[in-house]
């Protein structure tokens, strides 16, 4: 089961524990899906990599 963690509008992060570990998906604007495992990354890493993106692409 997914759990929403955080909605920037098109760009969505949920989070699942498959095997006892979180597994962050974030589901981007145009359809692709990226996987991070929350054994490398935390919330507030992967929080911050999307909001980078975003900025980038805001320029």
């Amino acid at each position: 089961m997914r759990v929403l963690v955080e909605n920037y509008g098109d760009i969505r992060i949920f989070y699942e524990r498959p095997y006892g570990y979180k597994r962050y998906i974030i589901e981007w604007e145009n359809g692709t899906t990226s996987i991070l495992s929350g054994l490398w990354y935390k919330e507030k890493q992967v929080k911050e990599l999307v909001e980078k993106v975003i900025q980038s692409r805001d320029i």
